[in-house]
């Protein structure tokens, strides 16, 4: 249900058909068994069911909870196959010092520096009497489980059900990835085990793993991810404050930049030819706004790229006020008082930046972000117009919950 309200939704690289990754599972299986890297023993030890992990019992919380579900770890002893983390534990501190890039945010890449540094274990990578999953090959009473199977999604992934069922075809078909943009909660096997899996299989590893951190209330998808792309450095965990997300609603999204959309729209509609103009003289040493905007559309990509998404959104909010103050500069109402030159130029047949051209019939104008405010009882509304039906609508939404992950 909450997917469904952020507008979240698995897409077609999540995972290929059963058999196509089972056979690339059980190749990579192969080759790091050929390696010297798997092997069968007893393990007992403190199992967290949500983190599909054996816990060490320093890291564990009172009552033997995991810090991460805050749930009681389970005892256990099983008969199972193992990977050799352990033994690339040197390989392993000098990928992450030879590369500072590996793992962001910096203060993650400390996290996995010290979870290294205090010494890596082996880790199960098979279940006994599991009626689901990929049998190990050559013992048909174990599956491989969890993380060795999961992990390898992202290579079997890359095919296509027409092709051929083998790992290095589905390797050249886009491997490395160039990001693993994944949940804090998960980053140690993203960090840890992955790449020393990829290294015993004699695969390259991926060439950075981003590890994010939750969200803990939620409105619509929109503001959300605004808001906290906005407020929140790339990577932290989110604090929010009701009073805080309504002020940057309404001013970032509903008044700079949906502001800015609906009065284009409207001045468009109401005199096509003359909503966007430029004198003679911006026409003789150029257009501002359109450089203005192509420098900040600049930084907005490099800024996307790098993952500072908060400085992203600052040069899209830029955007909105330099297009704004243009608006407010070029109206056709203001140069026509104007009179002269600038009434000539209000009087134009069409843009000179890629505009509509005169007598182009524009859609009705409705807001693109909704203004939320704040009733007496401090229940949250919203002013909505519904593109549907005439008139104004006004919508009450519930106070958000708290959510355990987003």
């Amino acid at each position: 249900t909450l997917w469904k309200e952020l507008d979240i939704a698995y897409d077609k690289f999540i995972r290929t058909t059963d058999a196509k990754h089972e056979a690339i599972v059980k190749e990579f299986y192969a080759r790091v068994f050929a390696n010297g890297d798997i092997y069968r023993a007893d393990y007992e030890g403190l199992y967290c069911v949500n983190c599909e992990e054996y816990k060490d019992e320093k890291e564990l919380l009172e009552n033997s909870c995991c810090p991460v579900h805050q749930m009681p770890c389970v005892a256990r002893k099983e008969d199972n196959y193992f990977f050799a983390l352990s033994k690339y534990q040197k390989q392993l501190e000098e990928v992450l010092s030879q590369n500072l890039l590996f793992v962001q945010p910096s203060y993650r890449l400390n996290e996995v520096k010290s979870w290294i540094k205090s010494g890596l274990r082996d880790f199960s990578i098979s279940r006994a009497l599991v009626d689901w999953g990929i049998p190990v090959p050559d013992d048909d009473k174990q599956t491989i489980y969890v993380w060795f199977d999961a992990l390898l999604g992202y290579i079997s992934a890359l095919t296509e059900d027409n092709e051929q069922q083998n790992l290095d075809t589905a390797v050249s078909l886009g491997w490395p990835a160039s990001l693993h943009l994944i949940g804090k909660d998960i980053l140690r096997f993203h960090a840890v085990y992955w790449p020393a899996m990829l290294t015993s299989a004699g695969l390259s590893l991926p060439k950075m793993v981003f590890g994010h951190g939750f969200l803990t209330k939620k409105f619509g998808p929109d503001a959300v991810r605004y808001f906290f792309l906005r407020e929140v450095e790339f990577g932290n965990d989110g604090d929010y404050s009701e009073d805080r997300f309504v002020k940057i609603v309404n001013a970032h999204l509903a008044n700079t930049i949906g502001n800015l959309l609906n009065r284009t729209l409207g001045l468009l509609k109401k005199n096509c030819e003359s909503t966007l103009v430029m004198d003679s003289t911006m026409a003789a040493e150029g257009t501002p706004l359109k450089d203005t905007v192509e420098k900040l559309v600049e930084k907005a990509r490099t800024n996307y790229e790098s993952l500072s998404l908060s400085t992203a959104c600052e040069a899209v909010l830029e955007i909105g006020n330099a297009g704004n103050s243009y608006m407010d500069q070029r109206v056709p109402s203001m140069l026509f008082k104007q009179g002269g030159l600038s009434a000539e130029a209000a009087a134009k047949n069409d843009t000179k930046w890629g505009g509509p051209k005169g007598g182009q019939v524009m859609a009705q104008a409705s807001p693109v972000f909704a203004r939320i405010e704040l009733n007496a009882e401090n229940d949250v509304e919203e002013k909505v117009k519904d593109s549907k039906k005439k008139g104004k609508a006004k919508v009450k939404v519930e106070q958000p919950q708290a959510v355990a992950e987003a």
